[in-house]
């Protein structure tokens, strides 16, 4: 801080400075002060200002009052081209200010100035390129200028840096470029070393890298790709223990050593792509003479990297890709785009956090796949932790999300918060996919959460699972809230598993649907060739206005049934469990309301067996609670019926059942029941089989 009050120094100069001398000074303005001695060797901010040259904003000028001179400093802007130093004369007037810079927010005090640009369409995208390239090399580029600022080549993020996209700027990709807006810098990088990896314990891996080169104690974040092994797989944070080696510590078990060709790379750390503003890819064709590239914010080998862009127009491909990285996110986003918005390829580490996302999309608001197509794969591996905020689409939208496999990695747990508005395609389609050269398969998902849900159409579920050549396993699918009130028509389910797919357990918790008479749909259908083996209804309310719906339809292979504090209501219609298949199913009642009017609750044909335990079952209407066609109910437990329903059908009982005995008229040795009807036999009470083969009462 000089001793001269900054706001009184403004003075003429004597010499010709051009671009790049100091500037020596002659006389001061009128109404103002020169510099003193007390101001030798002080640092000041200047403003150089010549009629017809133009102006130059520096900083770290050094005053010299034994010649009386300040040094030239460094630029902070210029209303040249791209902040270019200008060639002053004697004419110019130099003053001491304070600028705008000064009075930087608290999450700008830290980065230089605003770049200099030109605005509008067609205007200096070359130049604009460079000057934005220039800034963000030194580590962080801020747009500020209102308007459309053109670009016509990819930038380039290095290690902590970021680009801003300020309120009311579009960053814009000038006409005819084909090429994505951005990538990190190490995005072509080739391998530094192939490496070897031993597991010291389950999840304690040592490396060994011949010469390294680093500082031995230090660490930083790696990129380890070609172990068969595909838990080894992923951007680590890393420790170099000595001169040859480095360790790190596994996600998961891998239960063997790494085998395979394996190399290293250095990842880009801390890359921020952020800001109120807009980017417009302005539909860059995504075609170039070596095939299809996958034009987006691309991010390969990176870790802490967010993208966070509130706005996205006419995107021609990806918004934004994040492949092999670790510890990454997105904000909120908007976008319109004829493919992804949000494209994640394995290896994922550490927790991906996406936000909430909504817009008009071609393909899938959020993929991830652990693979991708031939022409757009830049890695492989397992993706670990996905956090995605809520999930909004119109009906352009193939789904909502996609999850894809890719022979051997698994995608271990995807928690949604929300998914809303409508898709063209299934909601969530997991899935196996072998076209255009892919080689998605062995689809595994270790848990899926979906914790609201407000969809309002898909043609055969909101999530289904697809296999293909080789198979599509969910170990575990949880959804919560699921709000589904106008399922009117056609053959839609909330869960759809078709041939070859496999779901360990699957949880439906405190949801709502309703199905409308002309609908054929189910709540969870299991098609033939396709297994659940648990299926757990809790705090569902379940209505049916058609005689088609099922809550749990099984064509395929069904385990376990689970149905607690479920509210079941079939005005014409609407079964509970519906088994054609010819496994045994066991359901479990604990907490179950249901009312039916010319409806079967519980539909059994084919040669199926039905083992059914139940307790805190109240049922009424008048249609049956039970219909056996040709299979076997095996009934532990109760039902109490406010009407005496009749069962079509023969049966065989267990246990206690709150029905009219006479409707068996061949019981089985061994069978009882706990008669309520005053009308039955010789009234109400404990009845047993006789050794004739009737009904008599024991007590």
């Amino acid at each position: 801080m000089a001793n001269t009050a900054r706001d009184l120094i403004k003075c003429r100069i004597s010499n010709t400075p051009g671009t790049s001398s100091g500037f020596t000074l002659d006389s001061a303005v009128s109404n103002f002060l020169m510099p003193s001695s007390t101001d030798n060797t002080l640092t000041f901010k200047l403003n150089i200002t010549e009629n017809g040259i133009g102006t130059e904003l520096r900083r770290d000028c050094t005053y010299t009052h034994s010649t009386t001179s300040f040094s030239r400093g460094t630029m902070v802007r210029s209303t040249g081209v791209a902040d270019a130093a200008l060639a002053f004369t004697d004419k110019a007037i130099v003053s001491v200010v304070p600028s705008a810079e000064d009075f930087l927010t608290t999450e700008q005090v830290d980065a230089v100035a605003p770049v200099n640009y030109a605005v509008g369409i067609g205007a200096g995208a070359t130049a604009n390129t460079t000057a934005i390239q220039t800034a963000l090399t030194t580590g962080s580029a801020k747009l500020m200028s209102p308007g459309i600022v053109e670009i016509n080549s990819t930038l380039l993020a290095p290690d902590n840096s970021e680009l801003y996209i300020g309120p009311g700027v579009t960053l814009r990709l000038a006409s005819g470029s084909n090429t994505s807006m951005l990538k990190n810098s190490r995005f072509s990088d080739a391998s530094e070393a192939t490496i070897t990896l031993s597991l010291a314990t389950s999840i304690n891996v040592t490396a060994t890298w011949t010469g390294h080169g680093q500082t031995v104690g230090s660490s930083r974040w790696l990129s380890i790709i070609g172990a068969a092994q595909h838990e080894y797989n992923g951007v680590w944070y890393c420790t170099f223990t000595d001169a040859n080696t480095f360790t790190y510590l596994l996600e998961t078990d891998p239960g063997t050593a790494a085998t395979g060709t394996i190399t290293v790379r250095y990842a880009n750390v801390g890359i921020k792509v952020w800001g109120p503003g807009t980017i417009d890819y302005n539909q860059a064709n995504n075609v170039s003479a070596t095939g299809h590239e996958n034009h987006a914010f691309k991010f390969l080998n990176c870790a802490v990297v967010r993208y966070d862009v509130r706005y996205n127009l006419n995107v021609k491909k990806f918004v934004v890709l994040f492949s092999n990285c670790s510890e990454y996110a997105t904000g909120d986003l908007e976008f319109q785009t004829a493919s992804d918005g949000v494209h994640i390829n394995g290896p994922s580490r550490g927790v991906a956090s996406v936000g909430n996302l909504s817009g008009y999309c071609g393909d899938d608001m959020l993929a991830l796949t652990c693979g991708d197509y031939s022409g757009y794969e830049l890695s492989r591996g397992e993706i670990g932790y996905v956090k995605s905020g809520t999930i909004r689409g119109d009906n352009s939208s193939v789904s909502l999300v996609k999850m894809a496999g890719g022979a051997g990695p698994k995608i271990r747990i995807v928690d949604i918060g929300g998914l809303m508005g409508t898709s063209a395609g299934n909601s969530v389609q997991i899935i196996e996919d072998t076209t255009g050269g892919a080689t998605l398969t062995t689809t595994y998902v270790e848990h899926l959460i979906i914790r609201q849900c407000g969809v309002r159409s898909w043609p055969n579920g909101l999530v289904t699972t697809v296999a293909g050549s080789v198979s599509t396993t969910v170990a575990r699918l949880t959804l919560m809230g699921l709000k589904t009130p106008e399922i009117l028509y056609g053959d839609r389910c909330i869960v759809r598993m078709l041939t070859g797919s496999t779901i360990g357990r699957l949880d439906l918790i405190d949801g709502q649907c309703e199905f409308g008479a002309t609908s054929t749909g189910d709540v969870v259908r299991v098609d033939s060739g396709a297994t659940l083996t648990t299926a757990r209804f809790r705090g569902f309310l379940y209505t049916s206005a058609s005689s088609d719906n099922v809550l749990a339809a099984n064509s395929g292979t069904l385990g376990s049934v689970f149905i607690e504090s479920v509210e079941h209501v079939g005005n014409t219609g609407g079964y509970l469990v519906s088994n054609s298949a010819t496994n045994t199913v066991n359901v479990f009642i604990n907490g179950l309301k249901s009312t039916s009017d010319n409806s079967v609750i519980l539909p059994l044909v084919g040669s199926s067996v039905i083992n059914l335990y139940s307790k805190n079952w109240v049922h009424s209407g008048s249609g049956p609670v039970y219909n056996v066609s040709g299979s076997t109910l095996n009934w532990f437990g109760d039902c109490d019926c406010a009407t005496t329903p009749a069962p079509a059908g023969t049966f065989r009982v267990n246990g206690t059942m709150y029905v009219d005995g006479s409707t068996v008229s061949a019981p089985a040795t061994g069978d009882t029941f706990n008669n309520t009807n005053a009308g039955f036999g010789t009234g109400v009470g404990f009845y047993g089989r006789t050794a004739a083969g009737a009904w008599a009462k024991v007590f």
